[in-house]
């Protein structure tokens, strides 16, 4: 064996010239694009993480505090979509019932929003002292976008509800699908790019590569246009349909319940365009394309995601979107003079409309 003396001191095993090359490193390998924010190093990464990972704590505090607080001051059937509005002095509404109900749809969503923050986060941290290892660099970059998609489902549904309180054809069941299908494209979306992302690790084949990075690109387009889809919708409901007779006389309340959804969808856009744009410009590594630095990183990824949960929790959008639920005339069964009187029409439950022998068959004596 020939052996030459490299320049550490090392002696390292000379090759023939005519050998092919060895790949010395196995699954997962090193991508060719260069990542949003690049590999991070101690300074400035580490103090700029630990400040997000403090603030994004502090937020999933005050937001397990006002989910709190609303659970004392509000009904628990308040939160539900398609649940009933019974009589106050239910049984149901004790406090073993409050404690036994499922938590709502927006603070889980953005509880679980912070959650993947925070995690997303602590491995950008390990991954700034353990650069070379694949396996943290590969699950730092798919968190980090992962969680995007929470934000996106709760405008959507946030939309749903604005446009169902205030437009007449809000509860229409098309508006109803175009939301359900609308998350439906946005979770899509997220499984399509983490794979594809995913994949890039373990494979070589340039052609592997190639459908992986259309499938990419597909899934970032999905998800910018789910972003730009609630402020739309909100924007056309409030401006080019009739509203309901009774949003007339509370049109500011309104009005301020779609600039929530607006600036929150802004927000989406503007972070989801950058993702979008930085995955079909496609630079090397070797890039410093000022949208690849540090700075567009922690600006249009982490500071928007923290304004984002702010604005949730500051403008109170739980207890701000309550579902509105319409009451109708209906006839009192235990009246002695049978006199009608408001009650919410979806007060009875699947039990009372399925028709009873009686009424089937008859009095067959």
């Amino acid at each position: 064996m020939l052996y030459q003396l490299a320049g550490d001191c090392r002696f390292v095993e000379k090759q023939p010239l005519d050998a092919a090359p060895i790949m010395n490193d196995n699954p997962p390998f090193s991508v060719n694009e260069a990542h949003l924010g690049g590999v991070p190093t101690p300074i400035p990464d580490t103090p700029l993480t630990i400040i997000f990972l403090v603030l994004f704590t502090l937020a999933l505090v005050l937001s397990i505090t006002f989910y709190q607080l609303d659970r004392t001051r509000l009904r628990p059937d308040d939160y539900s979509d398609d649940g009933p509005d019974d009589d106050p002095d239910d049984h149901r509404h004790s406090s073993l019932f409050r404690r036994l109900v499922p938590p709502p749809l927006l603070p889980a969503l953005r509880a679980g929003f912070i959650l993947t923050r925070l995690a997303a986060l602590a491995t950008r941290l390990v991954w700034t002292y353990h650069p070379g290892t694949r396996d943290l660099e590969m699950a730092s970059t798919i968190l980090a976008p992962a969680g995007t998609v929470l934000p996106l489902i709760a405008n959507v549904l946030l939309a749903r509800r604005f446009l169902r309180d205030y437009a007449v054809f809000g509860p229409h069941p098309a508006v109803v699908r175009s939301a359900r299908a609308a998350v439906f494209c946005a979770v899509a979306a997220l499984v399509m790019a983490v794979s594809a992302h995913a994949d890039s690790y373990f494979t070589r084949e340039p052609e592997e590569l190639d459908r992986g990075r259309s499938v990419w690109l597909a899934a970032e387009c999905i998800r910018l246009a789910v972003a730009v889809l609630a402020p739309l919708a909100v924007l056309a409901g409030g401006w080019g349909l009739p509203a309901r007779e009774e949003v007339e006389r509370d049109k500011p309340r309104f009005a301020g319940r779609a600039a929530m959804i607006c600036g929150v969808g802004v927000l989406l856009t503007l972070q989801q365009g950058l993702r979008t744009g930085v995955a079909f410009e496609g630079r090397g590594p070797e890039s410093q394309a000022w949208f690849l630095h540090k700075a567009a990183y922690y600006c249009f990824v982490d500071l928007i995601d923290l304004a984002i949960v702010c604005w949730f929790l500051v403008a109170r959008m739980d207890p701000r979107f309550r579902v509105r639920r319409p009451t109708a005339l209906m006839k009192d069964k235990e009246s002695p003079d049978g006199a009608g009187t408001m009650v919410p029409a979806w007060s009875e439950s699947w039990r009372d409309r399925v028709n009873t022998e009686m009424e089937v068959f008859g009095n067959s004596g």
